[in-house]
């Protein structure tokens, strides 16, 4: 009797270590972009100019590529994510989940149309073969995208990525579908800054 308890409850706990697995590798593959259209920033016209990409897969590993000054000179970095921090993300990138459900405005309010930051594209490949993806910028996001926003904003910004000879750019399939997204998406604002001005010697 206490053999059979023992067989089931080794059958129990191999069914929820099956399903842990299962959970930890929701997403395969998570690819993020920042990017800029038509910016004071690049020198590109009508074309996407990319500043930051990044790769994740399931075990939380990551690759960087920077193009700080949008100029072709890219620098490649590695990092790993913490266990929180891939445990958050694996909250958001579910197949269950659609990314457009993590856009909560998509127009700004009257008078407060100016945006001068850059655009984000997330493109995420699941376990199971579904494919989803989302252009939007940091204002209209919900909280939790936001706080996935500046999770990959520290990784790009940090000085303790390991840096890599080898630099992994997003291929032309990817930016066509970045750049389609952008496009179908017409409620993004152009990016401008706020007029110039000087100040006057005799005020």
């Amino acid at each position: 009797m206490k053999k059979l308890q023992r067989i089931h409850l080794l059958a129990v706990l191999a069914i929820l270590a099956g399903c842990t697995s299962r959970q930890q590798t929701n997403f395969s593959k998570i690819r993020y972009a920042s990017f800029d259209v038509n910016s004071y920033r690049t020198p590109l016209k009508d074309k996407p100019s990319i500043a930051l990409y990044c790769e994740i897969d399931s075990n939380g590993a990551m690759t960087i590529t920077r193009d700080n000054e949008y100029n072709g000179q890219y620098k490649g970095s590695t990092a790993q994510l913490s266990l929180d921090q891939l445990k958050y993300i694996q909250s958001i990138f579910q197949e269950k989940n659609h990314l457009a459900t993590f856009v909560k405005e998509f127009t700004f309010k009257k008078g407060t149309q100016l945006y001068a930051a850059s655009y984000d594209y997330y493109y995420v490949s699941y376990a199971n073969g579904r494919k989803d993806s989302i252009c939007t910028i940091v204002p209209f996001m919900s909280d939790s995208l936001e706080k996935l926003h500046d999770i990959l904003s520290d990784y790009y910004f940090s000085d303790s990525n390991k840096v890599s000879n080898i630099v992994i750019q997003p291929n032309s399939v990817f930016v066509n579908s970045m750049f389609s997204a952008f496009l179908k998406n017409k409620m993004l604002p152009p990016i401008s800054t706020l007029p110039a001005f000087r100040l006057e010697d005799n005020p």
